[in-house]
């Protein structure tokens, strides 16, 4: 094992390399940095402490180099691989969400945007602040092809008696509660949007809660680690942007 990480971090025949190199290659790796502490006990040592834990799910590595070859994977810096790794996790991305992650200067990531963008690695959408960033293999229909059929169908709730009071009934456990446990707001969320795709100031009035509270608490967290989706994922700003479950959480 031992000899397999000094392998990753190519100081086979190059002992003495030193820190540096260290902590390159196990950046390079997704792999936890490295810790350096002092030990007093039983004598004075300096410890350095290297986790092979990566920061990165394996999965994605795996389906990115599959997707984009290995030859180009291969020939990504670091810094790309994160951001084509965080789009892949959580389908676009944008330049806030990315300074969040990496250790950049804005410029650098402006440039760094562009350049995968003209690698045709990543496409974008938008302009300014008001950009993002998406995989070239993702689109509305992609993601799911019933999304097509699906344009401007959220446009407020159903018309029938029949379909609002179902989805009243759904949220009534939520709705009649100031408060409600976090779970069961998220579990009554994903019920109703599964139901049908929903606004956000749709749910926050079937939920009795401010769409502050809802966008912020609920449905920011839910979109990132997938359990709900964006009707339409390539243009948050959609003016008919509505949130669904996702295919995963409807299997459950």
């Amino acid at each position: 094992l031992l000899q397999d990480m000094f392998r990753y971090i190519g100081l086979g025949e190059s002992a003495g390399s030193g820190l540096p190199k260290i902590f390159h290659g196990w950046s390079s790796q997704h792999w936890r940095e490295p810790a350096l502490r002092e030990k007093m006990e039983p004598s004075d040592q300096t410890l350095l402490e290297l986790h092979m834990l990566s920061l990165v799910p394996e999965k994605v590595l795996n389906e990115l180099r599959i997707d984009l070859g290995e030859a180009v994977f291969d020939s990504l810096s670091e810094n790309e691989r994160l951001v084509l790794v965080t789009t892949h996790i959580e389908t676009t991305v944008d330049h806030g969400r990315m300074m969040g992650i990496l250790d950049i200067h804005p410029r650098d990531l402006t440039a760094l945007f562009s350049g995968l963008v003209e690698k045709s690695l990543l496409k974008q959408n938008g302009s300014g602040r008001g950009t993002v960033y998406f995989l070239q293999a993702t689109t509305d229909e992609a993601i799911d092809p019933s999304f097509g059929g699906l344009s401007g169908s959220s446009g407020g709730l159903p018309d029938s008696s029949g379909g609002l009071d179902e989805l009243r009934a759904i949220a009534d456990e939520v709705a009649s509660k100031k408060k409600a446990p976090k779970t069961l707001v998220e579990s009554t969320i994903l019920q109703l949007c599964q139901e049908k795709p929903l606004a956000l100031d749709e749910l926050a009035k079937l939920l009795n809660r401010s769409v502050e509270s809802i966008r912020k608490d609920y449905l920011q967290p839910m979109i990132r680690d997938k359990r709900l989706r964006y009707l339409y994922p390539t243009s948050p700003q959609h003016p008919e942007q509505a949130y669904i479950t996702s295919e995963e959480r409807k299997r459950e």
